[in-house]
């Protein structure tokens, strides 16, 4: 996937080795001007350039617009099965830009490490109440 200067220029800008597993490029009206790559919830079949984003994608509800100069982050979400991405959303060139960061390993190990420390807090009461 050839990705946008844009894009290549927020990747490099950030302070680990990223893989971008794909993005959006949106006008003022959250409608898709560009896309490429792999998007969750396998809807890249289901997007249109001028379909609004929002629709596919309900995990972008109440993150635009896009206004500050400061990127907007959402870590780790859980978009389907397998699939864990970190949402990153800027404005540059007059254009809203969503990328979506590739986290399925890590996602997996903390949801792996979060259910090890669960059943040991059960273990732990139930050792507790004898």
């Amino acid at each position: 996937m050839k990705l946008p200067l844009e894009i290549s220029n927020y990747i490099d800008s950030l302070s680990e080795k990223v893989i971008c597993a794909g993005y959006l490029a949106l006008d003022s009206d959250y409608e898709i001007t560009l896309f490429d790559g792999e998007l969750p919830h396998d809807t890249t079949s289901a997007l249109r350039i001028g379909d609004n984003a929002v629709t596919p994608l309900p995990c972008l509800e109440g993150l635009l617009p896009v206004n500050s100069q400061k990127p907007i982050i959402i870590e780790n979400v859980h978009l389907s099965l397998q699939n864990y991405f970190d949402i990153h959303c800027f404005y540059s060139n007059f254009r809203q830009w969503v990328v979506f960061i590739d986290r399925a390993i890590v996602g997996r190990e903390k949801q792996t490490r979060q259910q090890e420390l669960l059943e040991k807090d059960l273990q732990n009461e139930i050792g507790s109440k004898r």
